[in-house]
C-alpha cells in the first residue's frame, strides 16, 4: 500500500489527523512539498508502518518528535534531508 502525494506544491502544516492512520503498513511519502512548522508528534501513531516514512525537502523546522521512535516496525528509509530541522537526532529514533 502507498501514500503518495510528493511534488504537489502542497503548503501549510502536516495535518495531526494523519496519524489516524494507524493500520496504514505501507509507504508513506509527502517529500518535495512546501510545509510549514513542525512534524506532528501523532505520526509516531503509525507503528505498522514498514516501508519508506518520507518528509524530504519540506522545509520543515523545529525538532524531530520523540514519538517516531514507535515505528519500530520500519525496516525501509526514513527520509528527513533538506529541511530545517533543529536539535539533536532523538535518542529514541535509535529503536528504528
Amino acid at each position: 500500500r502507498f501514500f503518495w502525494s510528493s511534488q504537489n506544491s502542497h503548503t501549510g502544516t502536516i495535518p495531526t489527523e494523519l496519524g489516524t492512520m494507524t493500520d496504514f503498513s505501507g509507504q508513506f511519502y509527502l517529500g518535495a512539498n512546501s510545509f510549514t512548522g513542525r512534524l506532528p508528534t501523532q505520526l509516531g501513531n503509525l507503528e505498522k508502518l514498514s516501508h519508506d516514512f518520507s518528509f524530504s525537502s519540506c522545509r520543515l523546522t523545529g525538532p524531530l518528535p520523540t514519538e517516531f521512535g514507535r515505528m519500530v516496525q520500519l525496516t525501509s528509509a526514513f527520509r528527513m534531508y533538506a529541511n530545517s530541522h533543529s536539535a539533536a537526532v532523538p535518542t529514541e529514533l535509535g529503536n528504528l
